[in-house]
């Protein structure tokens, strides 16, 4: 099976799984149900541009952008927007360039002990300051976070 039907059937049980017909669709994007038959069962050979897919992730809500892309074989900006939302949920600046985009989230991911963690002051300044529910967590957070681990872990606790 080619790249094209492979997406084709990713984005036709993605659309099928919230109920919409190709009409249906294709009105939201405005996009005609024939186009959008094409891409589904394979037979356009070029994948769908980021912009359509962008839209198709905005009008679907069921599958991300990055997810499109990565299933039309755009791997790189599927990692690129990956990354930018992963940012973006940690309440990062929305203008940073890729490269320092990267580099935060790179120095994010490599970060798997959670009192490590919770004990970089990098994650606790105003720019990239974790959320909960919608809130920003401060230092007095942090600490909270940190003192209930304590008591609900106290196996885990370095011995004196």
């Amino acid at each position: 099976m080619n790249d094209a039907k492979n997406f084709g059937v990713f984005l036709k049980n993605a659309r099928e799984e919230i109920g919409l017909t190709l009409s249906q669709l294709g009105d939201l994007i405005g996009y005609s149900n024939p186009y959008l038959s094409q891409i589904e069962t394979g037979k356009r050979k070029n994948p769908p541009s980021p912009e359509l897919l962008k839209k198709l992730s905005e009008a679907m809500g069921n599958v991300t952008y990055a997810g499109l892309l990565d299933a039309a074989g755009y791997h790189e900006l599927a990692k690129n927007e990956s990354m930018k939302q992963l940012y973006e949920d940690f309440g990062g600046d929305n203008e940073l360039s890729v490269i320092e985009l990267r580099k935060k989230v790179e120095d994010l991911q490599k970060t798997s002990d959670l009192k490590k963690l919770l004990s970089e002051e990098t994650l606790w300044n105003e720019k990239i300051a974790p959320r909960y529910n919608g809130h920003k967590l401060t230092e007095q957070d942090r600490k909270r976070i940190l003192k209930m681990l304590e008591i609900l872990f106290p196996e885990y606790q370095d011995k004196k």
